[in-house]
């Protein structure tokens, strides 16, 4: 179980910056078409 609790501390901030990337992507978009 510690091993997966470290699996999942290293995982979560690359997941919650690909996450940001897209909804900043996204974001992007939208004032693009603006």
């Amino acid at each position: 179980m510690k091993d997966l609790g470290i699996l999942l501390k290293r995982c979560l901030p690359i997941v919650l910056r690909i996450i940001d990337f897209l909804r900043g992507g996204a974001c992007l978009q939208s004032f693009a078409i603006l």
